[in-house]
Formats: structure tokens, C-alpha cells, sequence
């Protein structure tokens, strides 16, 4: 008597289903990778756009502690100091860092040099008024990835200023603006 196992046919996978689960698997495992690629795609865009959002958002926000702390805003016509171009039109005087105490009066504009909006830093003994001499102290980078600063402007009477910088995320040209008030200045200061 032969066992039981031997008298039944023991049946394998054929050549032709062995192909076609194959095809079908390569046929998933490829629509996930292009969903996957896809995923990643977004998600590096959207990294891009709050990199670029964010850096601009905190550029705004440490002009607009500057002005918080400033004495007063200047037009860019009545400052003495000859400014580079494409700045926002006004200046500052700020209370002196812990560091430039020797000093009294310090002087801060910014401007757009290529996609940087720079910050520079003049200070003096005396004011401006009383025609301190104004010594340059340097220029730092506050943001990259500008494209144009064309919309800022600083309004005497209404003693307003409004930071408007425009950037690009994937060819298309977004706004951040920020309206800040300034404290305690008349038109006749």
C-alpha cells in the first residue's frame, strides 16, 4: 500500500501565473513609488514656500522691534548719510546696543542688494540734528530669497509704515506685507 501523500498530484504554481503575479506586482510597486515621488515632491515644495515665508516673516518682525525701539524714523530725504538704493525709504534711530554704549545715537536703514535685504548700521555721539558725525559700524544679511521691496513705504502724516516684500515660490510671485504704527512721533518732530 503506498502512502496517502504519494497518490495525490502535488500541483505548483505554473510558469504563466508566476509571470503574471510578477507583472502585477511591478505594476503596483511602480504606481506607489510615482505616488510616493509625488508626495515627496509636495512636501519639498511646501518645505521651499514656509522656508522662504517664515525667513521673510521674521525679517518683518525684527524691523518691525527696530522701529519698537527707535527714537525716531527718518525720511530717506532727511537723512545726511548718502543711502545705497532700493532701501525702504526711511531710517531709524534706535536706542545703542549694550556694546556701542560709547555712543549715543544709532542709525539703521535696510535695503535689497540682488535677493538680500540687508541691514546697516551708522552710529554717532550726537544727533543728526546737532551734525554728529555718523560712523559706519557694518552690514548684516536679515533675509534672502527677496525679490523686490518696490511696495514699502513709511507715511509721516499717518506716521505708518508698511513692509511689503514680494518673493517667488515656483514661479509665482507672493506678497508678505506687515503695517506697523509708529509711536509717539508728529508730522512736526
Amino acid at each position: 500500500m503506498k502512502p496517502s501523500f504519494l497518490n495525490k498530484k502535488t500541483k505548483g504554481f505554473t510558469m504563466l501565473e508566476v509571470i503574471l503575479a510578477m507583472a502585477i506586482s511591478l505594476v503596483i510597486l511602480s504606481v506607489i513609488a510615482v505616488l510616493m515621488g509625488f508626495s515627496l515632491n509636495i512636501l519639498k515644495t511646501d518645505f521651499e514656500y514656509n522656508k522662504k515665508k517664515s525667513s521673510i516673516s521674521y525679517a518683518q518682525s525684527y524691523i518691525e522691534k527696530e522701529i519698537s525701539r527707535s527714537y525716531k524714523v527718518y525720511e530717506e530725504s532727511e537723512f545726511p548719510q548718502r543711502l545705497r538704493s532700493n532701501n525702504l525709504g526711511f531710517v531709524i534711530e534706535i536706542l545703542p546696543y549694550k556694546d556701542m554704549e560709547e555712543y549715543s545715537h544709532d542709525y539703521v536703514y535696510y535695503y535689497l542688494n540682488n535677493d538680500k535685504l540687508q541691514r546697516v548700521l551708522y552710529s554717532s555721539y550726537l544727533p543728526i540734528e546737532e551734525e554728529g558725525k555718523l560712523y559706519y559700524q557694518g552690514t548684516n544679511t536679515i533675509c534672502e530669497n527677496v525679490e523686490s521691496i518696490d511696495k514699502t513705504f513709511f507715511d509721516r502724516a499717518s506716521n505708518y509704515i508698511e513692509l511689503n516684500f514680494s518673493f517667488d515660490e515656483s514661479g509665482t510671485n507672493k506678497e508678505s506685507t506687515l503695517g506697523i504704527f509708529v509711536e509717539g512721533q508728529s508730522e512736526e518732530d
